[in-house]
């Protein structure tokens, strides 16, 4: 964590502390997202790109569609409604333990003052690091040509660092909250933002989302995507997931599906064989990441 810009992460329990996280619990439930430019320094960044890059290869791809809702058709309603409109998306990922574990991407993500601080400014009783071997902490990858499509998350929110922007393209595009909970289908903004209608532009914004910047984000209640990317340079984007159970029971197992989607078929069988519960469900958010539950996990970045 880069200290030098954020000293108050020292003393989590000290009033600068206080007033700096009041300050980005006021941003996420405003616009939906809380952004700490600069969160890692530059020595660590360097080093979490350079495994980034080395392992990016290798990393799991998945090529598919979904709806905004990333539920299935409903044959009941029409062919363009808004659950039957699907959209291609295209992104790869790193699983954590294809991850260093002493490196420095998976070090700054066992800190305990990095699960207190989302825990504070996502505003939950009590935050743990996920037991899930494969997506606790993973790394999403997209290559020239790949965007991931508008859509919700399952999770309530999703934590990502930024560790490379794309050569051109690959912005973050989101708009504010605009649903209540994940029964609710934003119909009006939604049509009008697939449709790609007449002002449609003044329902979302662009995030400045830099290199070493940390993303807190509201993606079940806040539509968005990932622009297509173009370029040698990949976009590569490390996912955190945390929990607001401790990781005991069998939580996992029942979304193994979703899982097997972004991080490969091994994880399905991972969770399906053993009891990881994390007290949230793990959903699909493949742009910042996969996302729990109400969590805290991997959904778009």
């Amino acid at each position: 964590m880069n200290f030098a810009r954020y000293p108050w992460l020292r003393d989590l329990a000290s009033p600068a502390a206080a007033r700096a996280i009041e300050g980005y619990r006021a941003q996420l439930f405003g616009s939906g997202v809380a952004t700490l430019p600069g969160f890692a320094d530059a020595a660590a960044l360097k080093g979490m790109l350079a495994e980034a890059s080395a392992k990016s290869a290798a990393a799991y791809v998945t090529d598919d569609t979904h709806n905004a809702y990333l539920t299935a058709a409903d044959a009941s309603k029409p062919k363009g409604h808004l659950v039957n409109q699907f959209m291609r998306t295209r992104v790869a990922s790193v699983a954590f333990d294809e991850l260093s574990p002493g490196g420095d991407l998976v070090r700054l993500y066992e800190q305990q003052a990095l699960a207190e601080v989302v825990r504070r400014i996502t505003e939950q009783d009590r935050v743990f690091h996920s037991a899930d071997p494969l997506g606790r902490c993973s790394i999403n990858v997209f290559r020239s040509g790949w965007n991931h499509a508008w859509h919700f998350d399952e999770s309530e929110f999703t934590t990502t660092l930024m560790l490379q922007t794309a050569e051109q393209g690959g912005a973050f595009q989101f708009t504010p909250w605009i649903r209540r909970d994940r029964e609710s289908l934003a119909e009006e903004p939604l049509e009008k933002i697939l449709a790609g209608a007449g002002g449609a532009e003044d329902l979302y914004d662009d995030l400045a989302f830099e290199p070493g910047t940390l993303s807190i984000f509201a993606g079940r209640y806040c539509l968005h995507r990932v622009t297509e990317t173009a370029g040698d340079r990949e976009r590569l984007v490390a996912v955190f997931t945390f929990a607001s159970a401790s990781p005991s029971g069998t939580g996992l197992r029942e979304h193994a599906g979703d899982a097997e989607a972004l991080l490969g078929p091994r994880i399905a069988g991972t969770l399906r064989g053993v009891g990881l519960g994390l007290g949230l469900g793990l959903g699909l958010g493949l742009g910042l990441g996969l996302g729990l539950g109400l969590g805290l996990g991997l959904g778009l970045g």
